[in-house]
C-alpha cells in the first residue's frame, strides 16, 4: 500500500518532490510509524488529513522550534502535537520561505488562510473518530463537559452563512484539545470495570462436626 505523502508529492513537480516541506517530512515519518503499526484509528485518519492538506500550501514551512517540539520532543504523536498549535497559535506557527517577492506571499498567505479553515473541520472530525473508539455513548462529554458548550457555539455559527470560522472561542476548543491530547488513557478510564468473581467455596458454611 502506496503512504499517502509519497502518492501526493509524485502529482508535482520534480523540483517540489525533491524539496519536501519539514513539516510534510515530520508527517510523513509518523505516517511510517503508523502504517507499520497497522492503525487505522483516530491518530491516523489525523496525519493522513493533515497531510493531504498541508501539501496543497506552497512557500512556507514550521518554525524551527516548532518543528523540534513537534517531529523530535517526547510525549504525543506529532499530528496531535501539530492540531493543537494550530488550534493554540494558528498561522503564527509557520514562517514564510526566504526571497519571496509580494505576489508569492500574497498567495502564500492565502493558502495558509484555507488551510487553516480546513483545520477546523479536520478537528471536528477528529473529535467524531475518538467518540467512535469510545466504549461509552457518554465518556468524551463525562470527561470533557466542555464540548457540550462548543458544539452549541458550532451550531449558531454554521447558521450564519459568511461565517468562515466556526470556532467563536479559541481557547474553548484548544482547552478540549488539550484534554484528547491523551485519549487513550481517556477512554481506557471509560472502560466499565470486570467484576472480580467470588469464591464459591469460600461462601459456603463450614461443615459441622457431628
Amino acid at each position: 500500500m502506496k503512504y499517502l505523502l509519497i502518492a501526493i508529492l509524485s502529482s508535482f513537480s520534480l523540483a517540489a518532490l525533491a524539496r519536501p516541506s519539514e513539516a510534510l517530512r515530520c508527517l510523513g515519518v509518523e505516517e511510517h510509524a503508523i502504517h507499520k503499526a497497522k492503525s487505522q484509528g483516530p491518530d491516523y485518519q489525523l496525519n493522513q488529513q493533515l497531510i493531504s492538506e498541508l501539501v496543497q500550501v506552497q512557500n512556507v514551512d514550521l518554525k524551527p522550534e516548532v518543528l523540534q517540539d513537534i517531529c523530535k520532543g517526547k510525549g504525543n504523536a506529532a499530528s496531535r502535537k501539530l492540531l493543537f498549535l494550530l488550534l493554540d497559535k494558528g498561522p503564527t506557527i509557520f514562517t514564510h520561505s526566504t526571497g519571496l517577492n509580494t505576489l508569492e506571499k500574497t498567495t502564500a498567505d492565502s493558502m495558509l488562510d484555507d488551510f487553516m479553515i480546513a483545520v477546523q473541520q479536520i478537528y471536528l472530525g477528529y473529535i467524531a473518530s475518538i467518540q467512535q473508539e469510545a466504549p461509552t455513548a457518554d465518556c468524551l462529554k463525562k470527561n470533557i463537559p466542555e464540548l457540550e458548550l462548543f458544539y452549541t457555539d458550532i451550531k449558531y455559527l454554521e447558521e450564519e452563512v459568511e461565517t468562515k470560522y466556526l470556532f467563536k472561542d479559541k481557547g474553548l476548543a484548544e482547552k478540549i484539545m488539550k484534554k484528547l491530547s491523551n485519549y487513550p488513557a481517556l477512554l481506557k478510564s471509560c472502560q466499565p470495570q470486570k467484576v472480580k468473581k467470588t469464591d464459591k467455596s469460600l461462601s459456603k458454611p463450614a461443615l459441622k462436626k457431628s
